[in-house]
């Protein structure tokens, strides 16, 4: 009797998940992709807002009076296809204007748990006058592929920050994820913080105010046009400072918790 019993939970244990996981396969992940875009029409300067939990943003510039927002969602899974196209619903993306702002946000709601295998994926293209760009994201890269003459705010959990030029202040908070800038002109106010990974920053400097740059466990890395007159006050292991610290209004805050703080010199000649 009792192996009668053990044969009939044994019997159960087998056909159950069969049951259940009728929509799995075996082989390698697959991916879907659903592609959308949206476009909006705007006037005068505008604020352009992101707010993703989970994706990446490429952001360009162009002339022309318009936002436009092209979008591919993407999931990856053991899941036969066409469960998976389903659970593409499991995304909901929110494109608005409200006044001379622009709003894009996007939510994952469905169930699958590793950011590897979940994104939204935006490529916005705005309008060059944009003045104010503010970004805040989950878990993902922030690109910013032109250049760009406008303020920005950046609020991440788990992003990469790449930036070509901006001309404009810079404010970014970001848990963990390092933060590239490739050229520019920073206006005082600017702080970049990160409290795990490296940040590489080249850019010039007004001749007055104040920036800040700080990392927890990470590297700061500066490269600034030699010539600038600067009063610097660094935290943390300074490897490199080719900079002679002098009583300045340019006042430059740099501070490495965990990490190498190095600044270095340019030629601004062409």
């Amino acid at each position: 009797m009792r192996l009668f019993f053990k044969l009939i939970i044994m019997s159960f244990l087998i056909i159950l998940p069969a049951c259940s996981n009728n929509d799995l396969e075996t082989g390698p992940k697959r991916e879907v992709v659903l592609y959308s875009e949206k476009t909006l029409s705007v006037d005068g300067e505008k604020e352009v807002v992101f707010d993703v939990d989970y994706g990446n943003m490429e952001i360009y510039c162009w002339d022309k009076k318009e936002l436009k927002f092209e979008i591919a969602k993407r999931l990856r899974g053991m899941y036969k296809k066409e469960r998976l196209e389903e659970m593409l619903k499991d995304f909901s993306v929110e494109i608005k204007q409200c006044g001379d702002t622009g709003f894009f946000k996007s939510r994952y709601k469905g169930n699958i748990k590793k950011p590897a295998d979940k994104s939204l994926d935006v490529k916005a293209t705005i309008p060059r006058n944009t003045r104010l760009i503010k970004c805040s994201i989950g878990n993902g890269s922030i690109k910013v592929l032109d250049d760009i003459n406008c303020d920005m705010e950046i609020d991440a959990r788990e992003a990469n920050v790449e930036i070509n030029t901006i001309r404009g202040m810079l404010i970014s908070k970001s848990e963990t994820g390092w933060v590239k800038i490739s050229g520019g002109r920073l206006k005082p106010g600017t702080a970049v913080n990160t409290k795990k990974g490296s940040m590489y920053i080249k850019t010039e400097l007004e001749k007055k105010g104040q920036y800040s740059f700080e990392a927890g466990v990470g590297n700061v890395e500066l490269s600034l046009p030699e010539g600038t007159d600067i009063e610097i006050v660094s935290q943390g292991s300074v490897g490199i400072n080719e900079f002679n610290t002098v009583l300045s209004p340019l006042k430059l805050s740099v501070k490495s918790e965990l990490g190498k703080v190095n600044i270095k010199k340019y030629s601004s000649e062409k």
